[in-house]
């Protein structure tokens, strides 16, 4: 009795041949980048002082109040005339306005603001 044929063995697809690769140019690099190096120390100190209160009320709108920062006991002259003494604050017309304290100190021309206050210091 003739043998039984072996099975056959599937059939592989046969792989094609591959192609050489065709020369061409190989991809160029791209330029790096140049290095940058920054260093940098800095150090910044910020100091703000804003006040922004509205003016007193008790001032009249054509008028401004100097705050007299000297002292006890001096008389105050606005545009040579007496206001008041030291250290009391005194109402005066406003704008650019002469200011002496005490009979032998120094004139001052001081900007007074209309319905606001600023501070004198004698000299």
């Amino acid at each position: 009795a003739p043998e039984p044929a072996a099975p056959a063995e599937p059939t592989k697809p046969k792989a094609k041949p591959k192609a050489a690769p065709t020369p061409s140019a190989a991809p160029s690099p791209e330029p790096a980048a140049p290095a940058i190096a920054v260093s940098a120390s800095a150090t910044v100190s910020v100091s703000v002082s804003v006040s922004a209160s509205a003016p007193p009320s008790d001032i009249p709108p054509n008028q401004g109040r100097l705050v007299l920062k000297t002292p006890a006991g001096f008389r105050v002259f606005v545009d040579n005339k007496v206001v008041g003494n030291t250290p009391d604050p005194v109402l005066v017309a406003c704008g650019t306005r002469a200011v002496k304290i005490g009979s032998h100190g120094t004139t001052q021309q001081i900007a007074v603001p209309c319905g606001g206050e600023i501070e004198v210091y004698a000299k």
